[in-house]
């Protein structure tokens, strides 16, 4: 009768795919008290399309790569929670130490990641390098996690307006007010190069193609729109 067949039809009678798309409407919290339940819900609640869309539907951004063993959606997920939670309950001296990077004599234009670490939250000890531009001239790469001076390039004539850092090459690229841009070497700063695109207005873009870097510039110049160069 209709008893009996309501009685079989308890949750443990669910698919793992029935399971998953219920679990589909949980939110993170929710989901944790799930796992709990059996190793069915456990193995359903473990499901990577699971955390990734609620790591998409969370960020704008998700650099993540998945490594068996490593990072997971899931690892991710909770982990960055975890620090945004810190940040935003944290109290400074007591959760989260602050550090002031002073150095430039000019403000500051730009700034960008040289580690690669930029969005993987990392566990464990990790060495942070950012990099930035000023006014001054100059372009410097800092210890995040010191507050600390790595190097530091001659002053240049120009003001620069904009860094850009490619980490798996370890190089440094800036633009100066005059359209001059440069490579530098990311450990040493060190300059590597340079090239005048002879124009005030030339966004600059960096990107890998086969593992070699390029960048891309966009200038006023109606004899050199756009320009690739391979900084390799």
């Amino acid at each position: 009768g209709r008893g009996s067949l309501g009685g079989k039809m308890g949750a443990e009678s669910l698919t793992l795919d029935c399971l998953i798309h219920i679990f589909s409407y949980l939110e993170a919290p929710d989901l944790l008290r799930a796992a709990q339940v059996n190793k069915t819900w456990l193995e359903a609640t473990d499901t990577t399309s699971l955390w990734r869309n609620m790591c998409l539907n969370q960020w704008a951004f998700c650099n993540i790569s998945v490594t068996p063993g490593m990072q997971t959606w899931k690892k991710y997920y909770l982990h960055r929670s975890n620090i945004e939670h810190k940040m935003i309950s944290g109290q400074p001296s007591v959760d989260y130490t602050c550090k002031a990077i002073r150095g430039h004599q000019g403000e500051i234009q730009d700034m960008a990641y040289l580690s690669p670490n930029e969005h993987t939250f990392a566990m464990g000890k990790v060495k942070s390098i950012v990099c930035t531009a000023s006014g001054d001239g100059t372009v410097k790469a800092w210890d995040v996690q010191e507050g600390t001076q790595i190097w530091s390039s001659p002053k240049q004539e120009m003001k620069l307006v904009q860094v850009i850092t490619i980490p798996q090459h370890n190089l440094v690229v800036t633009r100066d007010l005059h359209g001059t841009i440069k490579l530098w070497h990311g450990d040493t700063g060190k300059e590597l190069g340079a090239f005048s695109t002879e124009s005030t207005f030339c966004p600059t873009v960096a990107y890998t193609i086969n593992n070699k870097p390029f960048l891309s510039v966009s200038t006023e110049s109606n004899k050199l729109p756009v320009t690739l160069i391979n900084v390799g």
